[in-house]
């Protein structure tokens, strides 16, 4: 074998025997320089290769809003295909794995359970309702590359409802997200419930997400829903309301 060849492998195993032993408060740092300011890892334990930490998604005003117990573990043999293959662990109960590449990261089969609360964190006009239920995420594929969002994802909202309404659950609900061409589109229907909501957006690379709600209030309800939806949305006609979130 080639002087060469030993240096290419002597550095290899340095590289990866880093990897190993460095120890996982390494990726706090990392992860902000990545570009996600909304997300913070705490109480890293372990190394790289293998840990587990605290998983803090962040609201726009910085504050705290959902943390959940995150562990992870490298998978060696994926090194041999040019990338890294982990598999995370989210609060004990929910695993799926990740791969990371010098263009990106991808996910595939993943399942996960939020409160629907988090959907305030990410759209400022809806924090005020205090949203309520679980999110029940199915993620088929859902890929970073190039700066660019790509995959099929289905939400369904369970139990939903607010804060500032008795009348609980308001209904159960479905967002279905997948890529068509350049565009990514998002759709919500009613599965169950009093009140009917069906919406529509899309939006590509570099634009803003264009997305409109429709909302039916049957009229026995009207007296308990309309003042809520009145401050988010516009009232078309009686118990019809239309919210634009861009």
């Amino acid at each position: 074998m080639k002087r060469w060849q030993w240096v290419s492998i002597g550095l290899a195993s340095y590289a990866i025997s880093l990897m190993v032993t460095a120890p996982a408060i390494l990726l706090e740092p990392a992860l902000r320089n990545l570009g996600y300011p909304h997300l913070r890892l705490l109480a890293a334990q372990g190394t790289v290769w293998s840990g587990s930490a605290t998983l803090e998604v962040l609201g726009s005003d910085e504050r705290s809003g959902l943390s959940k117990a995150l562990a992870w573990q490298v998978l060696p043999q994926s090194l041999l295909l040019g990338q890294l293959r982990v598999m995370v662990t989210i609060d004990s109960s929910q695993t799926f794995p990740l791969t990371l590449t010098y263009s990106g990261w991808a996910l595939e089969q993943a399942e996960l359970r939020l409160p629907a609360g988090i959907i305030g964190l990410n759209v400022e006009r809806l924090a005020p309702l205090g949203l309520t239920g679980d999110l029940f995420v199915h993620i088929t594929t859902l890929s970073f590359k190039q700066r660019q969002l790509r995959g099929n994802a289905t939400v369904q909202w369970h139990h939903a409802g607010s804060v500032l309404t008795p009348i609980s659950p308001l209904g159960d609900y479905q967002f279905d997200w997948h890529r068509r061409d350049t565009r990514t589109q998002i759709a919500l229907r009613t599965v169950q419930g009093e009140l009917q909501l069906e919406g529509q957006g899309s939006w590509a690379a570099g634009e803003s997400a264009d997305f409109l709600v429709l909302a039916q209030v049957p009229p026995q309800l009207q007296p308990q829903l309309a003042p809520l939806l009145r401050l988010i949305a516009l009232e078309r006609e009686a118990g019809v309301f239309e919210l634009q979130l861009r």
